[in-house]
């Protein structure tokens, strides 16, 4: 039975001022739908490579990217931009929320791009995320008078704005203190429990996930965990 998400034998090669970089060397990694899966590595491992590529970020030198049966990575950009929306939710450690839109415009914002969800729904959907994550009466607030578990808890709300099998998450918690860490990844452990795919990229040797699958990248390549 063939994995939900696959990389198949997946090389990445960067250039950079006529220099080559691999970050990636024939990797080929499976997952399984409803998986937590925790990838692991020091800084230039090729974690955050991965993560892109798995995201529809980015697209591999050589090799595929198949989630589904599809193989994203042959997809037209505009293609891979719609299955990206509606079927994987991103989070990133430094957020990336838009700074002119309130707290609810941005979990707003993916349903109005990819129209998902029926207009007349949205801003229940997004007030029920809020809800959620105990965040809704944050809804009017914009992000620099939020502090980095709030600003992260609406990362996630945005995530789920479009109800992705799939959630992507680069170092989630490496901005935050040890208490909105464990919030976070306690978050993540929920929505694993609902049925969400989650693969969770973090350099954090101790940390752990219940029923949890741990990945260890090493120089691009999938290497053993010493511990």
């Amino acid at each position: 039975m063939e994995n939900y998400i696959q990389l198949n034998n997946v090389s990445k090669v960067y250039v950079a001022d006529s220099k080559e970089y691999t970050a990636l060397k024939a990797v080929s990694i499976g997952i399984d739908q409803g998986e937590f899966v925790i990838i692991k590595g020091k800084s230039g491992s090729g974690k955050s490579t991965v993560l892109n590529l798995l995201a529809g970020i980015d697209k591999p030198t050589s090799g595929d990217v198949i989630i589904g049966s599809l193989p994203i990575n042959h997809l037209s950009n505009n293609k891979l931009a719609d299955f990206r929306g509606n079927q994987i939710g991103v989070v990133f450690q430094f957020f990336q929320l838009m700074p002119t839109l309130t707290v609810l415009e941005n979990v707003l914002l993916p349903m109005e791009l990819s129209r998902v969800i029926a207009r007349k729904d949205q801003k229940a959907r997004a007030t029920g995320l809020l809800e959620k994550l105990d965040i809704k009466d944050l809804a009017n607030k914009f992000p620099n008078a939020l502090s980095g578990g709030e600003k992260q808890r609406v990362a996630i709300a945005r995530a789920l704005a479009n109800n992705p099998e799939i959630i992507v998450a680069d170092e989630p918690t490496g901005n935050l203190d040890s208490t909105n860490s464990k919030v976070i990844q306690d978050l993540f452990m929920d929505l694993n429990k609902d049925g969400k795919t989650i693969i969770y990229v973090t350099h954090e040797k101790e940390f752990a996930m219940e029923n949890s699958r741990l990945i260890y990248l090493k120089d691009g390549e999938v290497g053993e965990l010493h511990v």
